[in-house]
């Protein structure tokens, strides 16, 4: 055994790999993610893998099953943090989104795929705000939190971050469908360390794509930011109608808006601007 051990964090277990062999830790080390959350101990968890044959692996028991490749066994790897993270979160709705601090307020930030939310969350990194996650966010009874997972960042969005594009192509990628690199980044840069903190979603932002054009931003009703945040919830097999009402109340707490994204350094600043009311 190599001894190489592979970290990943759900929100309330401290997920330790431990690789049989370098390949495997380096294909697993795309899920590496060790981020400090503010007043949530971590539970140690161990699972270990095994050589079963050439290229062949399995994890040992309680996590074993049918014998993969690299590639099969970072996809149990996810499904084992995203098993600990749903039995972590039960009762509670998780909101497709991303989490930005800008001037200590969270920006709750929503959009369909392709729409920009990662883009713009790696500009805000840039910008100096804190991204605290950009996948999931947990809406919990008293707070929000963000899921402790590395932001997954696509060759496009490079030009858009020149200075951080030597880092990124270092990071640990894997390959699309279609060839394309798609990389992990951990969302912190050599000035801050990426902590995640619960707390309450000051503003619920909806992001609706303006490629090439113009950066915007319109105020929305309380109706119809619930109708929107509908649209990105997955909510709990058990208590629905709590998760409902909690959805409800953010929605008339929170302050709401829809920005057609377009200039990515104008979206910035009308955070900045947002984040002043």
């Amino acid at each position: 055994m190599s001894g190489q051990v592979v970290t990943a964090r759900s929100i309330a277990s401290l997920i330790h790999f431990h690789c049989a062999d370098d390949v495997l830790a380096n294909r697993l080390s795309y899920i590496a993610a060790d981020p400090d959350i503010h007043g949530q101990e971590a539970t140690p968890v161990d699972i270990r893998s095994v050589t079963l044959h050439d290229d062949y692996y399995d994890f040992s028991p309680p996590h074993d099953g049918l014998p993969g490749t690299c590639e099969h066994m970072l996809n149990r790897a996810h499904q084992i943090l995203r098993d600990a993270m749903l039995a972590e979160t039960a009762g509670e709705p998780i909101a497709h989104a991303a989490s930005i601090v800008v001037n200590d307020r969270r920006f709750m930030v929503m959009a369909d795929k392709g729409s920009g939310k990662t883009t713009l969350s790696l500009r805000c990194l840039a910008e100096g705000f804190a991204v605290e996650g950009d996948e999931h966010v947990v809406i919990r009874q008293n707070d929000v939190l963000a899921r402790p997972r590395t932001l997954r960042i696509k060759p496009g969005s490079l030009a858009h971050v020149p200075e951080f594009e030597q880092h990124i192509r270092t990071c640990p990628a894997i390959a699309d469908w279609d060839g394309n690199l798609i990389y992990s980044v951990a969302p912190q840069t050599a000035q801050t360390d990426w902590t995640i903190k619960p707390g309450p979603a000051d503003v619920l932002l909806f992001l609706t794509p303006n490629h090439g054009g113009l950066t915007s931003t319109n105020p929305l009703s309380a109706n119809q930011a619930f109708e929107r945040l509908m649209k990105t919830v997955f909510l709990p097999e058990t208590g629905k109608p709590g998760a409902l009402a909690r959805l409800h109340n953010l929605t008339r707490t929170a302050q709401r808006f829809e920005m057609r994204l377009g200039c990515l350094k104008a979206a910035t600043w009308h955070l900045r601007q947002l984040s002043r009311l």
